[in-house]
């Protein structure tokens, strides 16, 4: 035998007890999995503002730049969220308890979240212990307009989600719901009679300016409404 036959051989017979290995399979992709993702990888979503019902003054919440009255948005009522938050402390994310709008599930009763004994409650502002969970509303509103950067309206307090309210009732009887439609707004700072302080208060207006898809597209060709349909008189 050779000096080099030998180990060719032991090459064949090394080679025929190999067990095959198959190729890696590919990792299996989906919607879900990306909604998954961005939810565990993602920010907030949005450019968090309110009404501020002191100075009258739309802020964002993270750097308190004014939001001016007049800017436009695109209310995103569909994705509407209501619940309680509470906060705890610098550094410490907050508790959110909160429902969307097309969740099949029941906002949290105030009584359920705990924080029930009132002598353990914080001492707010008014040198009273102030309730930890506060009820609130959240709209994310794109604005309309070519950047169309992504906001989230919070409401917080009576005066401010009372204006949520009222915007999501005159999307829920509109005619123009019914065909899969949302509306453009835009911010207004008006006032209120306030019997507990004495003279007028501001309030947040969201006012009604016109109407597109849920995605922000201008609406299709649609039928024209009659004048009583444009009017609300009919309320199913």
């Amino acid at each position: 035998m050779s000096a080099t036959s030998k180990p060719v051989k032991q090459q064949l017979e090394n080679s025929s007890n190999l067990t095959t290995v198959s190729a890696p399979q590919l990792p299996t992709t989906s919607d879900e999995a990306i909604d998954r993702h961005l939810a565990e990888w993602g920010g907030s979503g949005g450019r968090v503002f309110a009404f501020n019902g002191s100075t009258g003054i739309f802020r964002t919440v993270d750097d308190g730049v004014e939001v001016p009255v007049g800017t436009r948005f695109v209310a995103f009522l569909h994705e509407t969220r209501k619940g309680y938050i509470k906060f705890n402390g610098q550094g410490v994310p907050p508790d959110v308890r909160m429902v969307r709008i097309d969740e099949n599930a029941k906002v949290p009763e105030r009584d359920e979240l705990g924080d029930n004994d009132q002598s353990q409650w914080p001492i707010g502002l008014s040198g009273e212990p102030e309730d930890p969970w506060k009820p609130q509303f959240a709209i994310p509103m794109p604005r309309h307009d070519s950047g169309g950067e992504l906001y989230v309206y919070v409401a917080r307090g009576i005066v401010a989600m009372n204006s949520a309210g009222d915007l999501l009732g005159r999307w829920r009887y509109h005619p123009k719901r019914k065909v899969g439609l949302v509306p453009v707004i835009h911010i207004e700072s008006g006032t209120y009679p306030s019997k507990r302080y004495g003279g007028r208060k501001p309030k947040p207006l969201l006012v009604i300016d016109g109407w597109v898809t849920k995605t922000g597209e201008p609406p299709p060709e649609i039928k024209q409404l009659s004048l009583k349909d444009e009017l609300n008189d009919s309320i199913d």
